[in-house]
């Protein structure tokens, strides 16, 4: 059951592996012009109305009998329709539940709706970002950042959960929030900060080509890697890690599988199945999956980008001969019987970020070797690193040996022709056959994304510290786990080849769908700054939601700050607001600007507001819900936070 990106983004990553996927969504409400095909690739689709207790009970009914169910509603409306975890796991004792949320299922916070951007204020992350001496934070170029972070995390613990399952049967209940990953995402800086590394602000923007939307779209190697993948009409990104999709597709409506779902799956009759029809308890509605080119074309003239949308590829079936590599590599039979212990060479961050996730999920990780690595602010206190070993065992055992008992190993290109565990798992910037020197900068500048990132005016910008390699190795993860899981399957063990830079491509996904539809070169988002979505208060800033640049209602803002000309029907859109921007921005500024950003965002909650704080790092040691939910640890007097996703287990007879 899901909306918005974070849950669709992990759900279709699993679905490009081959899970069945089940999609639920409401056919009784509007849909609005869909650009993110990517996001329903490969899924089934039920349209179920929830609102109606029929609906509710055939949401019973196909959860009894799947393997996972997975929602991103905040708690309070999955209790307000008999559906959370406790009420689920009656009907089916070996059900994994998945709750995303954006602030988790528990704490003074957790019934808040959060969005992703939203996230990225709160965890800190914009207070990185931007102009060195800038008044205003900065935040990543594309809205959905924070959601696809969030997603992985998410992907991690599904199928460690799935694995665990095999072997440890019971129901599990997967807790995942924006806001934490949010924070695990920048564990580095977090540790760093809490033994007396400096503050850490923006930094300037480097003297680096980034790549956009168009040069990536056109790069011959992605297409190989399995980068990029045709769906219906357009082209979309793949699989983060490459590769994995033989021929995707897309369905055309919610509740196209309405019949066969209930049927096959939940044991409705036929005539149970009309009867729900006739009633309007499941439906269908048809989706539309159009582009909208974007009509001035200045900001491309300017830098020099018109000629490549002029002459860009018109016909993308040349793509579809090119023979894409699978996402492992299927080496021999193996020796050994299955366990759980991971082997990581010392190496990036990348390599490091990988492996903790299976200290997360409860596995023996050893690192043999030593990281030499710059963290970006602080005195390099040791803090990065007390973040990345934590849960681990630094050993000095002789390599042969630790690769003889390890059943995942993860490492740079000195493991490549590793021979003997479930998996081997190269991670560099650009794959094995690519650049053999990267860093974070040239991953990020060369993916794509940091051309979207930093103000219209102003060169890219630095995404947060490490986000190429924290992204990158949590991507990872996921995909050495779906490989071993095969593993123990056929018994035959895999090599995967994994390049960082296609993970933040993939983040990129619907500036590629518009740009091979439309020519339409994704740009860098105008007015961030000015579009008063980081709103100044009487004290801080207060992530608003609106802003300027989005078509939502003004009515629960004008409710909020006691300024009724701000529902007003030419403020409603966000062609209405700037072109009344003087007006709008003039009313916002003087209406926030009478408390703090603190007591504006409980305020909001009455309203039901999806507001949020522009934190910085120092915010979060005093934060509320990290402290009432135990997301900070403490370790050698370093304190960070111990992961992005929780599994709570409990055995069939609890």
């Amino acid at each position: 059951m899901e909306q918005a990106a974070a849950l669709p983004f992990a759900t279709r990553h699993l679905a490009d592996l081959g899970a069945e996927v089940i999609r639920i969504q409401s056919h009784a409400r509007s849909v609005g012009l869909l650009q993110d095909v990517h996001y329903f690739r490969n899924k089934k689709s039920v349209g179920l109305d929830l609102s109606k207790k029929e609906g509710r009970d055939v949401f019973r009914a196909i959860a009894s009998k799947v393997d996972v169910v997975a929602h991103n509603f905040t708690p309070r409306v999955m209790r307000r329709f008999e559906i959370d975890y406790d009420q689920i796991k009656e009907l089916n004792d070996n059900l994994i539940y998945c709750s995303v949320s954006g602030f988790g299922t528990t704490g003074p916070w957790k019934d808040r709706p959060l969005f992703g951007p939203g996230a990225e204020a709160m965890s800190g992350q914009n207070s990185m970002m931007g102009e060195p001496g800038s008044s205003t934070p900065g935040r990543p170029g594309t809205t959905t950042y924070a959601d696809h972070v969030c997603g992985l995390y998410l992907l991690v613990a599904v199928l460690g959960a799935l694995n665990d399952r095999a072997e440890r049967p019971g129901p599990r209940h997967v807790d995942v929030s924006l806001y934490e990953t949010g924070v695990a995402h920048i564990g580095t800086v977090v540790a760093e900060r809490s033994m007396g590394a400096g503050r850490p602000v923006p930094i300037a923007g480097m003297e680096i080509d980034a790549a956009d939307v168009a040069v990536v779209v056109q790069d011959i190697e992605r297409w190989r890697r399995g980068c990029f993948a045709i769906a219906g009409t357009q082209v979309t990104s793949g699989p983060v890690w490459g590769g994995g999709v033989d021929s995707p597709w897309t369905a055309s409506a919610i509740g196209e599988h309405n019949e066969e779902i209930l049927r096959d799956i939940a044991g409705f009759e036929e005539t149970a199945i009309r009867k729900l029809t006739q009633d309007g308890v499941i439906g269908q509605k048809e989706l539309r999956f159009e582009m909208k080119p974007d009509p001035d074309p200045s900001l491309a003239i300017e830098r020099g980008l018109l000629s490549r949308v002029d002459d860009r590829k018109s016909d993308w079936t040349q793509f579809k001969s090119i023979e894409v590599k699978s996402p492992w590599l299927r080496r021999s039979k193996l020796q050994r019987p299955p366990g759980r212990r991971v082997l990581e060479v010392a190496g990036s961050v990348a390599v490091a970020v990988a492996a903790r996730q299976f200290v997360d999920l409860g596995w023996d990780v050893r690192r043999i070797g030593n990281r030499s690595t710059e963290y970006r602010w602080g005195e390099s206190n040791g803090g990065g690193d007390a973040f990345l070993d934590y849960g681990k065992r630094l050993v000095n055992d002789s390599f042969e040996s630790l690769v003889g008992s390890s059943d995942i190993v993860i490492g740079g290109t000195s493991v490549a022709d590793v021979e003997g565990p479930s998996v081997v798992a190269v991670i560099t910037g650009f794959g094995m056959s690519g650049a053999v020197d990267w860093d974070e900068d040239s991953v990020q500048a060369e993916s794509g994304f940091m051309s979207l990132t930093g103000e219209y005016d102003q060169p890219p910008q630095r995404l947060p510290p490490w986000a190429a390699a924290m992204t990158g190795g949590v991507a990872a993860a996921s995909l050495i786990l779906a490989a071993y899981m095969e593993s123990l399957s056929d018994r035959h063990g895999r090599t995967i080849d994994f390049a960082l830079s296609d993970v933040l491509t993939g983040f990129t996904q619907s500036q590629v769908g518009r740009y091979a539809a439309t020519g339409e070169v994704a740009r860098r988002e105008g007015k961030v700054k000015h579009g008063l979505r980081m709103v100044p208060t009487r004290q801080a800033y207060l992530y608003c939601a609106p802003g300027a640049v989005m078509n939502v209602p003004m009515e629960g803002v004008a409710m909020l700050t006691g300024e009724p000309r701000l529902a007003e029907p030419r403020f409603q859109t966000a062609e209405g607001r700037m072109q009344n921007w003087e007006e709008y921005s003039e009313l916002m500024t003087n209406a926030f600007r009478s408390r703090s950003a603190k007591e504006w965002f409980d305020e909001a909650e009455k309203h039901h507001l999806t507001f949020a704080l522009v934190q910085s790092v120092d915010d979060l040691y005093e934060c509320p819900q990290l402290r009432a939910r135990g997301t900070l640890v403490e370790s050698d007097g370093y304190r960070f936070p111990v992961g992005g996703f929780r599994i709570l287990q409990e055995s069939p007879d609890a």
